[in-house]
């Protein structure tokens, strides 16, 4: 019976043990994607930026373009 209790004990012991490598590389993994994440955050804002700019030199440019007897028609 002794034996029975030991050899679950080391079963449980040794499912635990895999457990906690499973969880530090899903941390891990956590962490990377976070990371990435924090980096693509600049780079939206400056496309956000870019785009903003370009609209608004379209703009001007629609408005000026009458001016200059360019309608398109």
């Amino acid at each position: 019976m002794t034996t029975s209790v030991e050899r679950e004990l080391g079963e449980l012991n040794a499912k635990v043990e895999r457990l906690e490598d499973e969880m530090r590389e899903i941390r891990r993994d956590v962490r990377i994607v976070r990371d990435a994440l924090v980096s693509v955050t600049g780079g939206w804002r400056l496309l956000l930026v870019f785009g903003t700019l370009t609209g608004m030199a379209g703009a001007a440019l629609a408005r000026i373009m009458p001016l200059f007897g360019a309608s398109g028609q």
